[in-house]
């Protein structure tokens, strides 16, 4: 199925990439888990009282929302009428909607089990199934049955806006870059003039869909600049490629622990500017030093000529990576149900929850995403030959 995050590597709509000869790059296909990965082990951490690493699911899911503006870029060059664009989305609809209604199934069972009917009315409940719950600032909306979901109707949002830009892509990714620039500066203004507490501030920037499309922006623009260089660079020697690849490695182990760089750089913005301290971490953090260094590994990772990433073209990674999308829509509806047996050591519970979260997330990728998938593509097929 190639490396990409929710697209076929062999589909082409309007322009293809003829002449470019990037191909599949696996190592990408692998690098989506260890995004998820990231995501997972923050609830984890939660799940058996640990002290949670927010930057962890920071990183995760600003590295899959770069990625996918990456793959989405090289895979698909221009989207030239509006049957490429019908086309387009209903393939990520096929892809994405079947597997988020299965686990927002299991959500709702599991809540049912658990009796934890708070924020499940009837507002919460179609806004979660109509992908909409990232636009609301409830708490008891966006995090509703399944919590992970609002990533998913975060990036569907990108889809829209992806079909809109690559209509014409130099002028509508300005408009589109500027509108987000407008967004997350009244995001601002609002934060800082109602003194918004850690939950708005939350939403605002890490979830609201016209803020984090930012990071999608970032994976088209290194996209465009990746295939306009890739002759020059393909042939990267190895030796440059693992050092650049082992310093950004560095460099994001240090976002998940000390966070030197980021403690060094939240002191001097804010006083400069004169801005919350809380605040000015979530936007150096979400907006810059976090998708700066997403970006650039995506980068050096999808030339395939380093250590790591050639570590990351292995079968049993690339397989992990293909599964990444089931784990993370089913890893905290397991966690929540495993949070009943608070009583059992850490270690069993972690091996429990890892486990139970494979399995389930193989049977979903196996009996739902891809047959789902494969039938909503020969329905539009058929609807649109017949």
């Amino acid at each position: 199925m190639g490396s990409h995050l929710i697209v076929d590597v062999n589909s082409k709509i309007g322009e293809d990439t003829k002449g470019m000869n990037i191909g599949k790059i696996n190592s990408l296909t692998s690098l989506r888990f260890f995004a998820i990965m990231t995501v997972a082990v923050q609830h984890l951490r939660e799940l058996i009282g640990w002290t949670p690493k927010s930057g962890w699911a920071t990183l995760g899911v600003t590295l899959f929302f770069v990625l996918s503006g990456f793959l989405l870029t090289i895979n698909y060059k221009k989207i030239l009428t509006r049957q490429d664009a019908v086309k387009f989305l209903w393939r990520r609809f096929a892809r994405l909607y079947p597997l988020y209604l299965a686990t927002f199934f299991l959500s709702f069972a599991v809540i049912y089990f658990r009796n934890l009917w708070s924020g499940t009315g009837y507002v919460s409940t179609m806004a979660n199934l109509l992908l909409l719950q990232s636009w609301f600032s409830s708490i008891n909306i966006h995090f509703a049955y399944n919590a992970a979901g609002w990533a998913i109707s975060t990036l569907f949002f990108f889809y829209i806006a992806f079909v809109f830009i690559q209509f014409d892509f130099r002028k509508n990714f300005l408009i589109m870059f500027f509108l987000s620039i407008i967004s997350l500066i009244i995001s601002v203004i609002y934060i800082i003039d109602n003194n918004s507490d850690w939950f708005q501030i939350h939403w605002l920037l890490h979830m609201l869909p016209t803020n984090r499309i930012m990071a999608f922006l970032l994976g088209m623009a290194l996209a465009k600049l990746f295939m306009s260089m890739f002759d020059k660079l393909k042939n990267l020697n190895n030796f440059y490629a693992s050092c650049i690849e082992l310093l950004l490695i560095v460099f994001i182990l240090d976002r998940l622990s000390f966070c030197m760089v980021l403690n060094a750089l939240v002191p001097l913005i804010s006083i400069n500017f004169n801005m919350p301290q809380l605040l000015t971490r979530q936007l150096i953090d979400v907006y810059l030093l976090t998708p700066l260094l997403s970006g650039l590994f995506i980068f050096i990772c999808g030339l395939e000529n380093g250590l790591i990433s050639r570590f990351f073209d292995k079968k049993p990674l690339i397989f992990l990576g293909e599964l990444s999308f089931s784990i993370y829509l089913s890893h905290q509806i397991v966690f929540r149900l495993l949070a009943l047996f608070d009583n059992v050591n850490d270690i069993i519970l972690v091996l429990i929850a890892s486990g139970i979260t494979l399995i389930l997330s193989y049977f979903l990728y196996k009996f739902i995403e891809i047959p789902c998938s494969q039938y909503l593509r020969q329905y539009f097929q058929y609807q649109k030959n017949s």
